[in-house]
């Protein structure tokens, strides 16, 4: 069933025969987020942010904390997990945002007013 499997800092991922990826992910906060994210993209109809594709929620499985996903073309967006709904989204004070924000646009360079 899988052809290959990437580890990253939340979990792994397993390409299926299917054109699908199976994230499973390490703890159940993580899970929750980046399939509540996955399940709103896909109640809206959301398929593509800012000319970039995002994978189309197959089905999750809450038991083994499992995002099954459509396999997209580059440009793509992938990673939900640290996303928060605006009223449950951590305060970070000022000083914070200021070195992420400076830490991101040496990362992306001249693509970070994009981003």
């Amino acid at each position: 069933m899988a052809r290959h499997s990437a580890a990253s800092r939340d979990g792994d991922v397993y390409s299926t025969d299917y054109n699908t990826a199976v994230k499973f992910l390490a703890n159940p906060e993580s899970y929750a987020r980046e399939r509540d994210v996955y399940m709103t993209l896909k109640r809206l109809g959301i398929e593509e942010i800012c000319s970039h594709f995002v994978p189309i929620l197959v089905r999750a499985d809450d038991a083994f904390l499992a995002i099954e996903m459509t396999v997209v073309p580059p440009p793509f967006l992938l990673d939900f997990v640290s996303a928060y709904p605006e009223s449950k989204a951590p305060e970070f004070p000022p000083e914070v945002w200021e070195d992420w924000y400076a830490e991101e646009a040496e990362q992306f360079g001249s693509n970070w007013p994009k981003v």
